[in-house]
Parts: C-alpha cells; sequence; structure tokens
C-alpha cells in the first residue's frame, strides 16, 4: 500500500480480542510522518476487548466459518478498507486464500502467504530448509514418541551435551 503523508488510510485488523491488537490500533491511529490509520476492528466476539480502541467495529464470523470469506469482502467494500492485517497466525492461510479477492475489492492483505507463515510456525521445517540451502543450523531432528526421542538426544550428543527438546502442537 502506497500511502501519501497527510492521507489517512482505511485498515482492517482481524481477531481484535488479541492483546497485539490494541497496541497495534493505537500506533496506526497515532500515526506516523503524516500517515494515519481509519482502523475498523474485526472479530466474532461482540464483546472483543481491542474493539474500543477502534475507529469502527465489525462483528464477523469467525476464521474458517463458510460465510467468513463473503462477509470480510462485504467489509472490505463498504468500509472503503485498504489494507487487512491478521492479528493472528491463525487468521493467515484463511487471509490468503482469499487475497485475491480482497484485492479485486481494493484492499491488499498485509502479511506472508500462508506458505510462509507455515514455513516460520514449524522450526522442523525451516531448520531443514536451512540446512538444504546450505545455511547452519544447529543439530535437530523430530521423534514421534518417548523411545524416539531417546535416540534422537543420544544422536544428538546426550549426556554429553546439552539437548532442547520442543513439543509439536
Amino acid at each position: 500500500v502506497m500511502a501519501r503523508a497527510d492521507r489517512t488510510i482505511r485498515v482492517a485488523l482481524t481477531s481484535v480480542g488479541t492483546p497485539l491488537s490494541v497496541s497495534l490500533s493505537r500506533a496506526l491511529r497515532d500515526g506516523h510522518e503524516g500517515l494515519r490509520a481509519h482502523v475498523v476492528g474485526l472479530d466474532a466476539n461482540p464483546a472483543a476487548n481491542g474493539a474500543w480502541f477502534c475507529d469502527a467495529f465489525r462483528v464477523i464470523p469467525r476464521i474458517g466459518d463458510p460465510g467468513f470469506a463473503a462477509a470480510l469482502e462485504q467489509i472490505v467494500t463498504e468500509e472503503r478498507i485498504e489494507a487487512v492485517i491478521p492479528q493472528t497466525t491463525n487468521d493467515v492461510a484463511p487471509l490468503d486464500a482469499i487475497r485475491g479477492r480482497l484485492e479485486s475489492a481494493g484492499a491488499v492483505v498485509i502479511g506472508a502467504s500462508s506458505a510462509c507463515a507455515e514455513l516460520a510456525d514449524s522450526k522442523f521445517r525451516a531448520y531443514a530448509l536451512c540446512k538444504e540451502i546450505g545455511v547452519p543450523v544447529p543439530g535437530f531432528g523430530r521423534a514421534d514418541d518417548p523411545a524416539g526421542l531417546a535416540v534422537l538426544a543420544r544422536e544428538l550428543g546426550y549426556p554429553e551435551r546439552d539437548v532442547c527438546v520442543k513439543p509439536v502442537h
């Protein structure tokens, strides 16, 4: 989104019930170097705490609900939204899936593609990609059960070396 100085851009923030949305909404509304934002908060919860910090608030179906895409397109059109900013990683893939529709309605989605977000959300996949393209990474692996974890820990040098374990959710 290219914006001129002394201009207000119309932005929609998804999932304004998250703690980050309050800070982001306030920062966008405060502006920077002549650029300010008219912030439209979106959430499935009519009592979302971030709603109080937005210029306008709209209740929208939950992400993943069959009516979500059409409702968001309608809001983009009615509110003349120029940019949609996802607030949670759960928002990224559904917004990426309708990115073209939102762009046709006049708004860009600010954020990574779902493929990039998925990669960033998986340390194992990110490490594997880095290793594949020659970026040095510490030893890593994946185990599916406690016995596999014990084997992997030994392969990584345990007990002579400390090993860090992170569960996959």
